[in-house]
């Protein structure tokens, strides 16, 4: 509203306000109306600004570019100014060709409180106007009703799903006949086994779920109901009729066939909650292989032999951490700020030793990450912070060690930070690495494509930083 306001100046706050109502109801009123609806406002005596705009999904738009906020002069809207000055209906053509056709204005006059405060311009292109002079009187004098309750603002459809060239369109009057029927709407009800023609037909003779003619009925308002006739599933939308008595004349209905969308959405249901029962196996397979490994690991003596069978258990619980949370969640994406909390916890109950105590924080906000990302977070996570414990504190019984969580526009950066002994003299990455570490460069660079780096001092600064993935590789990771 601020910005008609602005761009309007001439508009009080009631005004503004009468137009954004109507504006709501204006999509599907462009969608029936198979036209582009485009509303004008005076920015000054002699300039005109577009202050809302509706394309229609029935037919393609006339404009293709965005219209809101392009402002017009005498010269280039001459219908437009010629429907302000008169105030009243004004009928035309747009000078100049848009796509190499000419372009009909019918632009009506928009009051309130018996004061013109803009117009409103149904263009279409002259192909689509003269099939659409072609239709049933019936339809053209029901768009017709509908276009004058909306600039008489007494139409609200912001409830109401778009209108596409795929909808069946029936207008029924008051005692349930049919008096039009598109041939798409024809084409639905043969589905169910009609063969006649229902012209005339009374609705509560089909024995079809007509909630939405009856919702109309009921309320006097526009409704829109899901229904399911035989093996198909409808979407029905009504739109009541009314004259300048308001009076009941008739009501439009919408039929859309969603079954193959509600089909589908079923087979992902199904198709999901497979994925959830995959990877609730696959966790409780890793959960089993690393209780393994540990029963090993009790029997082998203490040395490195018994070390890397613990720190391979480790690894282990890592991805299972994930595969548990792809269990419960439908979507592809992992909190790793949750990932990190359940390392943590393993890590302090089956690495920390009683007579260290070391303090593990926490830091930063939640964080998803597709499933492949955060599996190779949760694996490097868990070496560094392994490494941390248990190379930072040979000496040492006390100390801190900060897991830090950044995400900015670009890219997601994770900070491991212990204030223990740090490398020892002439470390070399390259050369001096453990097998941890190894894994750690491995999965940076081959998996995130990242970077990452230490800085060695009153302990060890590890920063891993790697882009966010596209949509495209996240739909990758999906179908993979």
């Amino acid at each position: 509203m601020n910005r008609l306001l602005v761009d309007c100046p001439d508009l009080s706050p009631a005004e503004a306000e009468a137009l954004q109502i109507m504006a709501r109801s204006l999509p599907v009123v462009a969608d029936l109306s198979r036209a582009d609806a485009l509303v004008y406002c005076r920015a000054q005596q002699d300039e005109l600004v577009i202050v809302h705009e509706a394309k229609p999904w029935s037919v393609s738009a006339v404009h293709s570019e965005p219209m809101v906020g392009k402002r017009s002069t005498h010269h280039e809207e001459p219908v437009v100014f010629k429907a302000f000055d008169r105030q009243r209906y004004a009928q035309g053509f747009r000078p100049g060709m848009i796509m190499g056709a000419s372009t009909t204005q019918d632009v009506f006059p928009f009051f309130h409180q018996n004061r013109m405060i803009a117009a409103v311009s149904f263009e279409t292109n002259e192909t689509v106007r003269n099939r659409h002079r072609r239709r049933s009187p019936v339809i053209l004098k029901s768009i017709s009703v509908l276009q004058s309750m909306l600039l008489h603002n007494r139409l609200d459809l912001s409830g109401l799903s778009r209108t596409s060239e795929r909808d069946g369109l029936l207008v029924v009057d008051p005692q349930g006949h049919i008096q039009y029927l598109s041939g798409t709407a024809e084409s639905l009800y043969q589905k169910l086994g009609f063969r006649a023609n229902l012209l005339k037909r009374k609705l509560d003779e089909l024995g079809t779920n007509e909630a939405a003619f009856l919702g109309v009925m009921q309320t006097r308002q526009a409704c829109e109901f899901e229904t399911r006739e035989q093996d198909f599933f409808w979407i029905r939308k009504g739109v009541p009729l009314f004259d300048e008595r308001d009076q009941l004349r008739g009501v439009i209905l919408g039929v859309t066939d969603v079954t193959e969308q509600r089909q589908k959405e079923h087979e992902l249901r199904i198709k999901s909650a497979m994925l959830q029962e995959v990877h609730h196996r696959v966790k409780n397979n890793l959960q089993t292989i690393a209780a393994l490994l540990r029963m090993q690991a009790r029997r082998v003596p203490e040395g490195l032999g018994r070390d890397a069978l613990i720190e391979s258990v480790n690894r282990i619980l890592s991805v299972a951490v994930v595969h548990e949370f792809l269990s419960h969640d439908e979507s592809s994406e992992i909190n790793i700020k949750e990932v990190s909390q359940s390392i943590l916890k393993e890590v302090t109950a089956g690495t920390l030793g009683p007579d260290k105590q070391l303090r593990i924080v926490l830091n930063g906000p939640s964080l998803l990450l597709p499933a492949q990302q955060a599996t190779s977070c949760a694996l490097i996570i868990n070496e560094l912070l392994q490494n941390a414990v248990e190379h930072g504190y040979t000496n040492r019984d006390q100390g801190t060690i900060e897991i830090n969580l950044n995400d900015s526009v670009d890219e997601t950066v994770i900070e491991i930070i212990d204030d223990g002994e740090g490398f020892p003299a002439g470390f070399d990455l390259e050369r001096d690495a453990n097998l941890g570490l190894q894994i750690v460069q491995t999965l940076v660079k081959e998996d995130l494509h990242g970077r990452l780096t230490f800085r060695n001092g009153q302990g060890v600064h590890a920063t891993l930083a790697f882009p966010h993935k596209t949509a495209t590789e996240r739909k990758s990771d999906g179908a993979s």
